[in-house]
C-alpha cells in the first residue's frame, strides 16, 4: 500500500499452480529486484508453500498471517459470530493487556476457541505480539481486490494478459500522479483524515509536561506516557502506525509541535508524488520492436503439464465461511434467478379468490 492507502503494485508473475517451486521462484525474483529492506513485513494466508518460501528467500524479514482467513476458519469451526467478533478485536489490539481482555471474552463464549487460535502462532496474527510494524495492514484484501480486477483478464492469452496488466498499471500511475500533484495538504488525503480524527480525540485529554519531550496524558481513568523525541506512546499507536496518536497530539499542542513533523515520511504528499513519478511506458506496435539477436534465437517451449478435468473456474474459490451471494427474485421471492428470467407462476392472494359462499343465491 502507498501513503494514501492505495494498492501499489511491485511485481507479478505467472505460475502453473501454488506450490513450493512457483512461490520460491516468484519470491526469489522479487528479492532480486527489491532486496530485503529493513523492517520488511510480508502478509499472506497460511499456505505452506508461501511460509516455506518466505523463510528461505526473505530469511531476515517478518511474516504475518491474514487475520480474515483465520477468522473464517474459526467461524466455520465454532459457528459463533461472537467468537469471530472478539477475535478481530483481539487481533487488532495494540496493547497486550487489551489483547488479553478480548481473548478472555472469546474464552467466555467458546473456551476451546482460544486454544485453537493460539496454535496458529500468536506472533503472526496479533498486532500486540507482532515483533514489527504492519501499518494496520493485517489482511490479504489487496489480493482479493486484484483478483476482482483480473477476473475476466485471466482467461486471455499470456501476452494479452501481460499487456492488460501493463495498461492497468499505466493508468493507475498516471491518475495517481495527477491526484498527488493536486493535493494541497502536507500529508496525503488518507493521512490527513487520520490527523483530523486524532485531533478530535485529543480534545478529551489532558497533557502534562514531565520533561522537554516526555508527557503524561490522561483520558478519564487511563494514563498514557508520550515520548515525542523517540515517537512512542504507551498505547503503542504512535510507534506502530508511525503517526502521532491522540495522546501524542495533545502533548504536541503544549509546545506547538506540528503534527506532520512526527509522521513517517511516507505519509507526506511529496513522497506520494515520488512513488508515482516513474512512467509505465507502452511497448509500442510489434512491427516497431527492436529485438536483440540473443532473444530472437531463444526457443520458448510450451508449459509442462496437462489441463485439469472440468471447466476452468473464472471466480476464486471462496474461503471457509465465506458466503456466496444469490439472486433473489422480486416477483416470486425465490432465489437463484431474477425478475427478468422468472418462470414461476404467481399464486393468487387468498383474498382475491372468490369462495363458493360468496356467490349470490337464486
Amino acid at each position: 500500500m502507498d501513503g494514501n492507502n492505495q494498492i501499489y503494485p511491485l511485481a507479478f508473475g505467472y505460475g502453473d499452480s501454488e506450490n513450493d517451486t512457483s512461490w520460491s521462484w516468484f519470491l526469489t525474483e522479487l528479492h532480486d529486484v527489491i532486496g530485503e529492506p529493513p523492517e520488511l513485513v510480508i502478509i499472506s494466508d497460511r499456505h505452506k508453500s508461501i511460509e516455506k518460501a518466505v523463510r528461505t528467500v526473505f530469511s531476515n524479514s517478518l511474516h504475518g498471517n491474514c487475520i480474515f482467513h483465520l477468522s473464517q476458519n474459526m467461524r466455520a469451526k465454532f459457528k459463533n459470530d461472537k467468537v469471530q467478533k472478539f477475535f478481530f478485536k483481539a487481533a487488532k489490539a495494540y496493547q497486550v493487556s487489551e489483547f488479553e481482555n478480548y481473548m478472555q471474552e472469546v474464552s467466555k463464549v467458546k473456551a476451546d476457541a482460544v486454544a485453537y487460535v493460539m496454535e496458529a502462532n500468536v506472533e503472526k496474527w496479533a498486532r500486540a505480539h507482532f515483533p514489527g510494524r504492519q501499518y494496520s495492514i493485517m489482511t490479504t484484501n489487496i489480493v482479493e481486490c486484484l483478483n476482482s480486477v483480473l477476473r475476466d483478464a485471466r482467461e486471455l492469452p499470456i501476452s494479452v494478459l501481460t499487456e492488460y496488466l501493463r495498461f492497468t498499471f499505466q493508468k493507475w500511475f498516471h491518475d495517481r500522479r495527477i491526484e498527488a500533484q493536486k493535493m494541497n495538504t502536507y500529508l496525503t488525503t488518507f493521512a490527513h483524515k487520520i490527523e483530523v480524527s486524532r485531533k478530535e480525540r485529543s480534545l478529551y485529554t489532558n497533557a502534562f509536561a514531565v520533561g522537554l519531550y516526555e508527557f503524561q496524558v490522561k483520558v478519564g481513568p487511563y494514563e498514557a506516557i508520550v515520548d515525542l523525541e523517540n515517537k512512542t506512546c504507551t498505547c503503542r499507536e504512535f510507534q506502530l502506525d508511525q503517526q502521532p496518536c491522540a495522546h501524542a497530539f495533545a502533548a504536541m499542542c503544549v509546545h506547538n509541535v506540528p503534527y506532520e513533523s512526527k509522521c513517517s515520511k511516507y505519509y507526506k504528499s511529496k513522497y506520494l508524488m515520488t512513488a508515482y513519478s516513474e512512467l509505465i511506458h507502452p511497448v509500442g506496435d510489434q512491427s516497431d520492436w527492436i529485438i536483440p539477436e540473443d532473444v530472437r534465437c531463444k526457443v520458448v517451449y510450451p508449459p509442462v503439464g496437462g489441463r485439469s478435468a472440468g471447466r476452468p473456474r473464472k471466480r476464486m474459490i471462496p474461503s471457509v465461511g465465506e458466503e456466496v451471494a444469490h439472486n433473489k427474485c422480486s416477483r416470486c421471492k425465490g432465489s437463484g434467478h431474477n425478475r427478468q428470467t422468472c418462470k414461476n407462476p404467481i399464486p393468487l392472494h387468498p383474498c382475491s379468490v372468490p369462495s363458493s359462499s360468496s356467490q349470490p343465491s337464486n
